[in-house]
Order: structure tokens, then C-alpha cells, then sequence
């Protein structure tokens, strides 16, 4: 299996880490705002670029940092199906009030040691 050189994973964790700190920022927005569905709709495209990132560069990474990737994967895999059904079946406007449970929660140890991954 290839491994990513340093100037490869420095360069998608610094995407990856860009990425997961504008997911941040849209929570945040979308909790104070109401949880309404534009700024869901921002998080799910963001997450869709988190989803490709990931997808991309799993197989280049250490395995325990891959298991840390797969967690990633797993929570945005099972989030994106579950807020396509509810889009599909509450048919929400941009500022109707959008939540749904999850159980499969971020995995914030697991991005932690992906972010703070050796060059």
C-alpha cells in the first residue's frame, strides 16, 4: 500500500482541518439561527467536500489513521442518508426548521489524532 509523503498529508490534513473548521462555523450559524434548513443545506455540501477528501486519501494513510478516516466516513455516510430522507420527506423551505437524530455522533477523538497526524 502507498504511503502519502509528508508534503501529501500535510496537504490534506490542511485541507481536511480548512474543511472541518468551516463545518464549525455553519453549526454554529445553523444553532443560533433556528436550525434552519439553508444553513443544514450549507452543511451537507461541506460535508460532501469533507466526504471526498477523505474518500480520496484514506488508502494513502497509516492504518490506525485510516480506522480514524473510516470513523469520519461512517458518521458522514449515515448523516448525508438520514437528512436526504427527511429533505424527501418534510420537503423543508430555506428557513423552515431542519433536525433529525442521529445516532452515530462526530467522532471528535478519531478527527483529532487525523488533524494532529505527523508529517
Amino acid at each position: 500500500m502507498p504511503i502519502m509523503n509528508s508534503n501529501e498529508i500535510g496537504n490534506f490534513i490542511d485541507q481536511l482541518n480548512s474543511l472541518l473548521r468551516y463545518t464549525d462555523k455553519i453549526y454554529a450559524a445553523y444553532v443560533k439561527n433556528g436550525k434552519k434548513f439553508v444553513f443544514a443545506s450549507v452543511l451537507f455540501e461541506t460535508n460532501s467536500r469533507i466526504l471526498d477528501i477523505l474518500k480520496s486519501n484514506v488508502a494513502l494513510l497509516p492504518e490506525a489513521s485510516q480506522d480514524d478516516a473510516f470513523d469520519l466516513i461512517f458518521h458522514i455516510d449515515v448523516w448525508r442518508t438520514i437528512w436526504s430522507d427527511e429533505v424527501e420527506r418534510q420537503n423543508p423551505r430555506w428557513n423552515d426548521e431542519f433536525s433529525f437524530p442521529n445516532e452515530i455522533t462526530f467522532p471528535k477523538d478519531s478527527v483529532n489524532r487525523l488533524l494532529n497526524l505527523s508529517c
